[in-house]
């Protein structure tokens, strides 16, 4: 029987924490800190900066630490400052403010079963329209999680989930998270010890998914309080997508010289064509109220500039300007400085700060627009000759089937003299190379058949169809400065096969590709008969058959066929719908919908579905909705 008194020694041991169990819990060893290493609760976040910093674990290279903690995987949160496509991967180039970083993201590639029976390709341009689609471009914030690798002896990320941030906020939002993490888990001094797992509901864990070549882009959302352990983040669907980049014309090599491929550009363009409106009033930094031809001066004058000197009264500013008497340190710049702008000391007539403060965000202003979209505007042939990029490729395709026509022909002359051996036969007059460079020289002709010819054959496999509204006027060619990039990389001053001269000038801006990036046709190409004529203004114009244009023009007919139906019903059993065989043969006695295709009118009333602007009665069977 216990004593009172060592009855209550007993009581305050079993309250008192023994040394001996402090003691015998040991630091985790570097295998089970590498197989935490490796879940997802051990992805931390921090800054570009930090990844750079980490030191290596001394036991092997399987981790680093981050201050105190293994870390294997890391969030980041950036902005998207360069973007790589190749066939397998995408490499983006993120920049947080505290370093920059390349993330690689592996996608899946889908080829074509070699059993199924196809159509063999004699060019290499088919692998150009499988590239994967890159899910965010450059000025885009993203958030990227994945492993911390070393590539050419610089720390790189291949990523393992990354997709567009909601918001620019978010990316404050991280940063903010990744300094209370340094404060409170990162940089303490305790041994870091492997934290107990504890298994969280079916419903709180987020799926992962992995980044695939036609997957919608992700948009992630960065919790609003930090932890010790970060898990996946929720995301969200987006339905927009990059266009897809092809070569450069002048990047082309001669194997994919030919007129299927100058289609394929040609329908390209008309499919991607950046807007020509270059005003403010399509600026997603502006407000769509706000339009500056109606708030600045009719003659601009320049402000004088007043130096820290000179008395501020306004009757100072027509004085002879004196030179200040502060020097220049010598880490400062010996360029002029520019005085800061104020919206309070300038009266132009615009709003005030408070209404710049009211106007609506970049999310708002897309949403209006997705939900406005501008006008569809039709392409004339005269105006697709004038795009220099479409006129470059047609010359290249002309003067490459003009060599491949002349060498059969060499070949023939020399089976025929094999054959004739003979007798003896003349040499054939030997000819210069400037002759030469004539006879392979396009004209303006021969150019002007091929858009034609790449134009019937378009509308005749249903990819474009005539137009009867608005079409883009050929001066509006002009003024196209500054457009967004439609090719996979910047151009080159030397083409594949050399045929053309295409220099990159201070004073040309491409249409298809980057600002100051275009190609400069040589002026000893350009003749009399390259010389364009006046466009005609009854010309034919086109327009790519995109499926929200095709299924606005079926929700228009679609009542009309219906009411034909029911006209035509000998029974009186119940309306069973529109048949989707009936509706494409109604579209097809239309000249501008001839050659129309049956996938697409189908892709176009699935749409209409989505909208609630039309409904499936049964298979192939549609009704509209009233």
């Amino acid at each position: 029987m216990l004593t009172p008194a060592e009855g209550q020694r007993s009581s305050t041991d079993r309250q008192r924490p023994r040394a001996s169990k402090i003691e015998s819990k040991e630091l985790p060893t570097h295998q089970e800190i590498f197989k935490w290493a490796v879940t997802a609760d051990a992805t931390a976040s921090c800054h570009i900066g930090d990844v750079h910093e980490m030191k290596e674990s001394s036991s092997g290279p399987d981790f680093f630490w981050l201050g105190r903690v293994p870390c294997r995987n890391v969030r980041l949160v950036g902005m998207v400052v360069g973007v790589t496509v190749y066939e397998s991967r995408i490499i983006y180039t993120i920049d947080d403010g505290t370093g920059v970083i390349d993330c690689t993201s592996k996608v899946a590639l889908q080829r074509a079963d070699k059993s199924s029976p196809s159509k063999p390709s004699s060019s290499k341009l088919d692998v150009l329209s499988d590239l994967p689609e890159p899910i965010a471009t450059v000025g885009d914030a993203v958030c990227c999680e994945g492993k911390v690798v070393l590539k050419y002896n610089e720390r790189q990320l291949v990523a393992s989930q990354i997709g567009k941030c909601g918001t620019f906020n978010e990316e404050l939002r991280h940063y903010r998270n990744v300094r209370k993490l340094h404060e409170q888990h990162y940089s303490l001094r305790e041994p870091f010890v492997i934290p107990e797992f504890k298994p969280e509901k079916s419903h709180a864990t987020p799926s992962r998914s992995v980044v695939g070549p036609k997957q919608t882009p992700a948009r992630f959302d960065i919790p609003s309080s930090p932890g010790t352990s970060v898990a996946s983040s929720p995301v969200k669907s987006e339905a927009q997508r990059s266009p897809l980049k092809l070569r450069h014309p002048s990047r082309l090599r001669s194997a994919d010289l030919r007129p299927n491929t100058f289609r394929i550009y040609l329908k390209h363009f008309m499919d991607h064509d950046p807007q020509l409106t270059q005003d403010i009033n399509n600026d997603p930094f502006m407000a769509p109220s706000f339009n500056v031809t109606q708030h600045t001066e009719a003659t601009p004058t320049k402000r004088p500039r007043l130096s820290r000197s000179a008395p501020k009264d306004p009757e100072s500013r027509h004085t002879t300007p004196r030179p200040s008497q502060h020097h220049l340190s010598s880490s400062s710049s010996r360029h002029p400085t520019i005085e800061p702008f104020s919206l309070g000391r300038i009266s132009y007539g615009g709003p005030s700060l408070a209404a710049l403060r009211n106007m609506p965000i970049i999310d708002d202003l897309d949403a209006q627009r997705s939900q406005n979209p501008p006008p569809t505007q039709g392409y004339t042939l005269s105006y697709l000759r004038r795009v220099p990029e479409l006129a470059f490729l047609a010359k290249r395709v002309l003067r490459q089937e003009m060599r491949n026509a002349k060498k059969v022909a060499k070949e023939r002359q020399s089976q025929a003299r094999t054959s004739t051996s003979k007798s003896k036969q003349p040499p054939p007059p030997s000819s210069s190379t400037s002759s030469k460079q004539r006879e392979l020289k396009p004209t303006a002709k021969d150019v002007k058949r091929l858009f034609s010819n790449s134009l019937i054959e378009l509308y005749h496999e249903g990819s474009i169809v005539f137009w009867t509204g608005p079409v883009r006027p050929c001066s509006e060619l002009q003024d196209r400065a500054n457009t967004t990039a439609m090719w996979k990389s910047n151009t080159t001053n030397r083409t594949f096969d050399g045929d053309e001269r295409a220099n990159t000038t201070a004073g040309f801006t491409s249409i298809f590709g980057h600002s100051r990036s275009g190609i400069n046709i040589s002026m000893d190409d350009v003749g009399e008969d390259d010389v364009l004529s006046e466009p005609n203004s009854n010309e034919e114009a086109y327009v790519s058959l995109k499926i929200p244009l095709l299924a606005d023009h079926i929700a228009d007919i679609l009542p009309k066929v219906k009411a034909a139906s029911r006209g035509k019903a000998e029974t009186a059993a119940p309306y069973a719908g529109v048949e989707l065989n009936r509706l494409v043969g109604y579209m097809r006695k239309d000249d501008q919908w001839r050659y129309v295709r049956r996938d697409s009118v189908g892709e176009a009333l699935e749409l209409l579905e989505s909208e609630g602007r039309a409904y499936s009665l049964k298979k192939d069977a549609w009704d509209v909705a009233e």
